[in-house]
């Protein structure tokens, strides 16, 4: 396998005074990234990747995350989950059988792990 390697951007500590709250503006900012190159196997390319796409971050966000000891969410499946409890929610109320309301929780239970099984 061969090696790909991509840029990863960091920013100095941000806490030192007159920094505007942590957050450089402008020209400040551009001076202050400092660029870091990996070079990870296509399999650890693409696991990267895939831990990006599901917690809903950029490919640089989650190495920066990762480095740092953040924990790595994955925001997209709470998000769906949370939408599916949404659902479940709707089923009840609108539920005019016992009949119905088997089926439709059953059909719901499907979609749910679905999502949690990703």
């Amino acid at each position: 396998m061969t090696a790909r390697s991509f840029p990863l951007r960091l920013r100095k500590d941000m806490d030192r005074e007159g920094g505007r709250g942590g957050i450089p503006s402008g020209e400040e900012s551009k001076m202050q990234q400092k660029k870091i190159t990996i070079r990870p196997s296509e399999a650890e390319y693409e696991q990267i990747q895939n831990l990006a796409k599901r917690s809903n971050k950029s490919v640089n966000r989650c190495l920066i995350d990762a480095a740092l000891g953040t924990e790595v969410r994955e925001d997209r499946r709470l998000a769906l989950m949370a939408g599916a409890l949404c659902g479940l929610q709707n089923i009840l109320l609108q539920s005019e059988s016992r009949e119905t309301l088997k089926k439709e929780v059953a059909r719901w239970r499907t979609e749910a792990f679905r999502i949690i099984g990703g």
